[in-house]
């Protein structure tokens, strides 16, 4: 652990320089001495001592990258292709020849990739959705892609230095090798980068918000605690019936990762890691923490008063998001650069007043209780060059520049005077740059290619650095993000809790990762049930049926493989 630790601090001091360095000139890696290239009429670059791999060679190439599975604000940048007449693009290409092709098929990596991977069809580059996909294991097992650690070894050693260690640590396979590439990694760096630019490091997305007019009319300036908000709740009911008076879910209602509604799960003491660490020192499924339990009981209260009607419990994310954008809920959970962006530019334009606008309040607490997970995490997309790629000494060398301080910088802040402008050594936002990232996202991704359209192999601490300042401009959304969640972090990552329960290996054929799933969703269903009870003695037989239900499945093989990756992480992280 000291030595990851060593080597994260170092990472960190090179990483808080860069901002202060142009990605258009300069030695941007803070460890070694840059050496001058020579190149030919070709715009090749011929033999010599150069300080990275993918100096060797900047002859024009091409390479296609298949992703389906992206976040929504990334998909017009990424389906608009390759520009050379955009700055970003047009410096990737001059530093390493290179230029992408980003295939985006209409469909699901569920109804695409297996007849792909048995026919052998596949493209170039894959970037998976989910790093612990079965489609991963299915082409490793198969044979079908590269370990990067191989094509590093064999084709730009000096790469290794720039791949996180956490990337090492928690992706590597049992045969020593690392086959993928992870991205948007939050780590130790990444947290140091959120509070350098004065966020807390947490996630964002978990700040209560109530609809102005009706907190006025409730009259109280701010909701913090549990008795309260149920008070608001109720005169929301009674005072504004074409309102619902609570935002359920941020996303989908019936979430693996994501029981219910977070925020106020932690209200009742709901365990941040989604799991339930019993007294024997044994991690159990979240069904059977009694903190759940009483914030169910919580909710059904709600319903049987009227508060939560079915309706609101069948909602997909795309109806939630409609009423949101129409003032149509009294409280709900967003961030403050969403709901101050987004959702109330958008009631403006809608309703035509800021009347209906919402404004922060909480954090919500029960007996003085609440707090919010550290920003901590073992990645999100996983980037797979596959065995059919005709060169893929190329591809993992235009990675390697890619990942580069230089690279990092540009495809997250871009060059001086694109997006953001360099003042006193620092790279500032510009003033259009930061008024369309605020109002429209996707727009601002589209129209500069920063961020978005390189998540696949974006590192968290420039990411958030730079994508931060923009979302969360100096002022009240970012000074009102530290108060509303800075004094209420605890790092439970510190503990051990490596996202238990997305750890499961998800490979084809693994019954613990089937078993998991069909427990979850008995739980899922329960809950819903729960919710709904029409009497105290209904919800208390739906929980005992649900127990005796996933413990006739087997839900202690869950319990037993929690606990063995609760102790396997607090190994790997030197807290054993």
């Amino acid at each position: 652990m000291k030595s990851i630790k060593k080597w994260l601090i170092l990472i960190l001091v090179f990483a808080l320089a860069a901002a202060a360095v142009a990605c258009t000139g300069g030695d941007t890696t803070g460890t070694t001495t840059a050496t001058t290239k020579s190149t030919t009429s070709s715009g090749s670059t011929t033999a010599g001592n150069y300080e990275w791999e993918y100096m060797e060679d900047t002859s024009p190439f091409e390479f296609d990258i298949w992703w389906v599975s992206h976040w929504g604000f990334n998909k017009d940048a990424i389906v608009a292709g390759w520009d050379d007449n955009i700055p970003v693009y047009k410096l990737i290409t001059e530093a390493t020849g290179g230029r992408i092709n980003f295939v985006m098929p209409e469909g699901t990596e569920n109804e695409l990739l297996g007849p792909m991977i048995a026919a052998g069809t596949l493209p170039d580059v894959i970037v998976l959705g989910d790093n612990k996909s079965p489609y991963y294991y299915q082409m490793k097992d198969a044979g079908q892609i590269y370990a990067w650690s191989d094509l590093i070894a064999e084709h730009c050693p000096k790469m290794w230095d720039l791949v996180l260690e956490s990337n090492k640590v928690f992706h590597t396979e049992a045969d020593g090798k690392l086959y993928k590439y992870v991205s948007m990694i939050a780590d130790e760096v990444s947290g140091a980068g959120l509070e350098a630019i004065g966020l807390p490091a947490c996630s964002h997305s978990n700040i209560s918000f109530a609809r102005k007019d009706i907190l006025a009319a409730f009259g109280a300036q701010d909701l913090t605690d549990i008795n309260q908000l149920t008070d608001y709740l109720r005169f929301c009911k009674a005072n504004y019936p074409d309102v619902d008076p609570i935002r359920l879910f941020l996303n989908d209602p019936r979430s693996e990762s994501t029981p219910f509604f977070r925020h106020l799960g932690a209200t009742f003491g709901c365990h941040l890691s989604g799991t339930y660490p019993a007294a024997d020192g044994t991690l159990k499924f979240y069904m059977y923490d009694p903190n759940y339990v009483a914030y169910l009981q919580w909710l059904n209260g709600l319903f049987r008063e009227g508060i939560i009607t079915t309706n609101m419990l069948a909602e997909d994310s795309q109806a939630q998001e409609t009423r949101a954008y129409n003032a149509g809920y009294g409280f709900m959970v967003d961030s403050m650069w969403g709901a101050y962006g987004t959702v109330n530019d958008t009631i403006r334009t809608n309703l035509g007043s800021d009347v209906k606008t919402f404004i922060d309040v909480g954090p919500i607490k029960k007996d003085g209780h609440w707090e919010s997970d550290g920003y901590r995490n073992t990645g999100s997309f996983a980037t797979l060059i596959t065995t059919g790629t005709k060169q893929p000494d190329r591809v993992i060398k235009m990675f390697e520049f890619l990942l580069t301080e230089e690279g990092q910088m540009l495809i997250n802040a871009g060059p001086d005077g694109w997006a953001y402008e360099i003042k006193d050594g620092k790279y500032i936002p510009k003033s259009d740059a930061l008024e369309l990232a605020s109002k429209n996202l996707q727009e601002y991704t589209t129209k500069y290619r920063l961020s978005g359209p390189w998540a696949f192999i974006a590192q968290d601490y420039y990411w958030e650095y730079y994508l931060g300042q923009l979302l969360n401009p100096d002022g009240y959304i970012k000074d009102q993000t530290y108060a509303r969640l800075k004094p209420y972090i605890r790092p439970i990552w510190d503990e051990g809790f490596v996202n238990i329960r997305r750890g499961i290996i998800k490979e084809a054929g693994n019954d613990i990762d089937v078993l998991n799933t069909r427990i979850n969703n008995i739980c899922i269903e329960a809950g819903m049930k729960m919710v709904i009870a029409g009497s105290d003695a209904d919800f208390q037989k739906i929980y005992t049926d649900c127990i005796a239900e996933i413990e006739a499945q087997g839900v202690a093989q869950i319990h037993t493989e929690y606990t063995e990756l609760y102790n396997d992480y607090k190994e790997k992280l030197g807290l054993k």
